[in-house]
């Protein structure tokens, strides 16, 4: 929802039911909010996962809806301060802020857990 007070854009409140109609109308479909959860099974999928590692930038236009909070101990989320969208994953350099070098580092210990663990139960 954009407010126009802390963002650049005009008020614009979210309202599925217009936004469905003017789908409907512009472009003859009908949006599936329910559609991701229903055939990916949500947060309960997540809760029977292990082992995954979301990342998102805290300007990372796609944040809204990834995982951001840890769902478990073995399915984790990072935010990392004042980035945009998969920044961690670009090959290193001397621009790199703190944040992203601090978010490398913690998603290759977290990895590297992973992968110890199992060779423990190997």
């Amino acid at each position: 929802s954009r407010n126009g007070k802390s963002d650049m854009f005009w008020e614009q409140p979210w309202n599925l039911t217009s936004q469905a109609e003017g789908c409907l109308e512009h472009w003859n479909v009908q949006p599936r909010p329910m559609w991701a959860t229903i055939n990916y099974g949500g947060r309960r999928a997540l809760e029977a996962a292990s082992n995954l590692l979301f990342s998102n930038g805290e300007l990372d236009p796609w944040k809204g809806g990834g995982v951001t909070e840890d769902v478990s101990d073995t399915v984790r989320a990072l935010v990392i301060p004042g980035v945009g969208h998969h920044v961690d994953l670009f090959f290193a350099n001397d621009a790199d802020t703190d944040e992203v070098r601090v978010a490398r580092r913690q998603e290759v210990a977290t990895i590297k857990g992973w992968l110890s663990r199992s060779a423990a139960i190997s």
